[in-house]
This record gives structure tokens, sequence and C-alpha cells, in this order.
């Protein structure tokens, strides 16, 4: 399930306000006692950096004073920053599966941005305002606003709610309905906006955010304007949909390919005796990833024989024993094969999808391939074409 918690849902975090002078970050936060009472600045250089939990971005932190302010200067134009807390409990992690989100986004677009912000951090692109390029950014944040109603965050993240896949079926159509309609409102907006900067963060909304197969062009049709820019976030973003643009024939060139799974077993696609053969590209650190293979995916691999579907996952953990916890913790018993094992590691670099969770539906009767990034989609997929 594609969502914008990790965007917009810090659950321990009080913001009461939060003011940008220049390139600073001037700050008052309330923090719950479960928390550190500091707070991490992170740069966004990479796309998949822009959902990843890893603490490993820092690149400066402050601590709060006895009144919860705190302070961030020297900050770069045309860049992404995130500001994170840490459960005092679990030091290592920022996220840890979902149920410590606790970070939000600032965009500085342009050299000497100020930006204001007050009220709670769940509503805070809706109460931003700027000083400088404010129709601009104003217009992207009213936008963006738009898609909070959908989330019900108190069930979505309560686990006998995440088990239950009639509940699960209604959030997703329910959300899917609101993510169609605010992307098609952002494809409008994107038309008549030429700075990447803006281009790459309404991306990572849109693309992260459920969006349905029939909105790629949406996303690809203002990838010229991310060419020429040399801000890292957008050059990782070109790079990355460059790729997804190529992954059907290099997928359909590596399917003979003998690849090795977490167990360290030979397996070559190819050889795999059912019509259809679904790779799911997932991390541990990816809170919709693990949620859809402990529910849909399951649900699909009870739904269709070993005759009709096999599931295959594809790891992109850095870290291979967060993999095998992550699998552990999961109950996940689909093949699963670990992207940096030394004997997948070059045969993989350029597969790849553009957001995570990440699909792609291989029809071993007509060699036609079908990327997507929710389930929703593949079971409407799976259903015309079994009846064809």
């Amino acid at each position: 399930m594609n969502r914008l918690f990790k965007l917009l849902l810090p659950f321990c975090l009080g913001f009461t306000c939060i003011s940008v002078s220049g390139q600073e970050i001037n700050g008052t936060l309330t923090l719950n006692p479960d928390w550190q009472q500091k707070i991490y600045l992170l740069e966004v250089k990479g796309f998949f950096q822009f959902f990843s939990g890893s603490n490993a971005l820092i690149i400066d932190s402050a601590s709060v004073d006895n009144v919860g302010k705190f302070h961030f200067a020297h900050l770069k134009p045309n860049t992404i920053y995130r500001i994170s807390t840490i459960k005092a409990t679990n030091p290592a992690m920022i996220i840890n599966n979902g149920n410590s989100d606790n970070y939000s986004f600032f965009s500085f677009t342009t050299k000497g941005e100020k930006l204001t912000f007050t009220g709670d951090v769940a509503h805070l692109f809706r109460n931003a305002q700027y000083t400088t390029s404010s129709v601009r950014m104003k217009a992207f944040m009213d936008i963006i606003g738009i898609k909070q109603p959908a989330y019900d965050t108190l069930t979505t993240f309560n686990e006998a709610r995440k088990s239950d896949p009639a509940y699960m079926q209604l959030f997703m159509q329910n959300l899917m309905t609101t993510v169609e309609t605010t992307n098609l409102t952002l494809d409008q907006y994107l038309t008549n906006v030429s700075d990447p900067i803006v281009i790459a963060f309404a991306f990572a909304f849109i693309a992260y955010d459920g969006v349905l197969e029939n909105h790629l062009p949406i996303l690809t049709k203002h990838l010229y304007k991310l060419k020429g820019s040399t801000a890292p976030i957008c050059v990782s973003l070109y790079t990355l949909l460059k790729k997804h643009e190529n992954i059907a024939p290099r997928f359909l060139s590596l399917k003979k390919q003998t690849f090795y799974t977490i167990q360290g077993n030979p397996i070559r696609i190819d050889t795999i005796a059912s019509r259809f053969i679904l790779l799911d590209f997932w991390s541990s650190w990816c809170t919709p990833c693990r949620s859809a293979i402990r529910t849909s995916l399951r649900d699909l691999h009870s739904k269709y024989s070993s005759a009709d579907l096999t599931i295959i996952g594809l790891n992109e953990d850095k870290n291979l024993a967060n993999a095998k916890k992550a699998i552990q913790q999961d109950h996940n018993s689909f093949i699963q094969i670990w992207r940096y094992a030394p004997q997948n590691k070059e045969k993989l670099s350029g597969i790849k999808t553009a957001t995570l969770p990440g699909y792609l539906l291989w029809d071993t009767h007509t060699n036609k391939t079908y990327t997507r990034n929710n389930t929703s989609t593949i079971v409407e997929d799976l259903t015309k074409l079994l009846a064809k």
C-alpha cells in the first residue's frame, strides 16, 4: 500500500512554531518524553532517500532548550531537507517498522526563501506561509493538503485492522479515489512550474502515494524539466525514471539468468511453472511494502494457484540482517532474492522500480510485463488476463 504517512505523520511531535529566515530553520517543539530531546537535520540527495529512515543521511543536529527551541543555519538553496527526532528506546533508528514515523520535509527552492510554519506538524503543509515564491509553493502545498483527510492514521497503523482484508480494501479504495483526483490537480499545477526542485518534490508525493498505473504519464511528461538540473535530488530522480522506462526489456533479458535467494539457493525465473510471475520490490524500512506483504500479497497467494501465480520478493536492503529480520517478523514465505548478494548485484543493477513498493508482473504466455506500484491494480490485471 502506498501512503503519504512518512511525510506528514509525526506521532510524538507537536510543532508550536517553526520559522525560516534566509537559509535558517528556527523552531519550537514539544517532545514526548519517549523521544530524544534532540532534532536531526537530514539532506535529501537521492530520490529513495526521500522515504528511507536511514540516519546515515544526518548532516547536523541540535538539542532543544528548556522551552523546546532549536536552530539550524547555513542551509543551501535548491535543496530538500528533513528534520527528525529519534525514539529514546531505539536510538539506532529514525523509523521503526512504521510505528515511529516522526519527520517532516522542508524545501529551499530559491536563495533567500523565507518560510513560517504554525500549528501542529500534521497540518504543517496547510499552515505554511512563504515570503518568496509564495504563489508557487503555497499552491503546491494546498494541493498536498487535500490528501490528508484520506489517511486514517490510527486504524491504519493498528495491526489488527491491517490484517483485515475487507477493511484494507475499503481503505485503499477511498485512498485511491482521493489520490487520483489530487494527482490530476498536481499535473495541472506542474504544467506551469519550471523549478526542478519543486518538480522533484511533487513527484515524491505523487509517486509514493498510491499513483495509479495510468498516471505514470503525469510523471514522465515533466521529466524533461529535471534533465538540466545539477541538484542531487533531481539528478537522482531523472536517472531513476530513465531506468524505470527500461525496466521491462532489462528484465526480459535477464529472465534466463541464475539468481540466488537469501537462503543461497539458485533460481532461474523462466523455469518457474506459473502463468504469471510477480516481482515484489521491497525493503525492511518501507512500511507500505511490509503492509502489502502481510495483507494483499498474502491474499493473492491464497487466491491463485501456483499454476497461475508465483510471487518473488526482491529485497532492497543493503544490510542483509535487516531483510532477514523483516522476513521473520512478517512471516514472509515468498521466495526472496537479495539485490546486493555478490551473485545478484551486477545482474540486477538496471532493474529498479520508480517507487517502493514496486511490482513487475510478467505474463509468461505472452512475454509481456506490467510495472505497477500497488496491489489493487495487480488484482485487476490478473482478473482481466486470466479471463482471456
